[in-house]
């Protein structure tokens, strides 16, 4: 198994909020759609004195993606630390903001590149060299990781 490098455990952030903000979306309709259908079967004059199949069938999906996002969001906010331990052991400021801006806040190279009043080609060259220092440190927190 190929061994984890500094550049995929920092993709992985930027994975991981992005399934979060999926999975949120996809709770957020199933919850509206739960509740359309309810209200249907209200003003239908369905029985309402409880669920019926169908509807505990929804509720039991929404219960698992609940806890899929839970999951997920501990998973994040284990990484966010780690990362977070990372870039704040490297001394070059500039260094450490390349690396919050693109993997802690989910920054575009452009925006990135408009903040520090740099083009996008120097950005991607700090970045780079963010990432050999951040090299230097990761071997210490992976073991930490590896742990848990």
């Amino acid at each position: 198994m190929k061994s984890l490098d500094v550049k995929e455990f920092f993709q992985q952030i930027r994975h991981i909020d992005s399934q979060i903000n999926g999975k949120m979306e996809q709770l957020d309709r199933m919850k509206a759609l739960a509740t359309k259908v309810t209200a249907a079967m209200s003003e239908a004059g369905a029985r309402t004195s409880g669920p019926s199949r169908g509807m505990e069938n929804t509720i039991d999906k929404i219960i698992a993606l609940q806890e899929e996002l839970n999951a997920d969001i501990d998973r994040y906010v284990d990484l966010k630390r780690a990362a977070n331990g990372i870039i704040g052991r490297i001394e070059n400021e500039k260094y450490r903001r390349v690396l919050e801006s693109r993997y802690l806040l989910g920054k575009t190279w452009e925006t990135i590149a408009d903040e520090m009043g740099m083009t996008c080609q120097g950005v991607l060259k700090l970045h780079g060299r963010a990432l050999q220092e951040a090299e230097k440190i990761f071997p210490a927190f992976l073991e930490k990781l590896l742990e848990v």
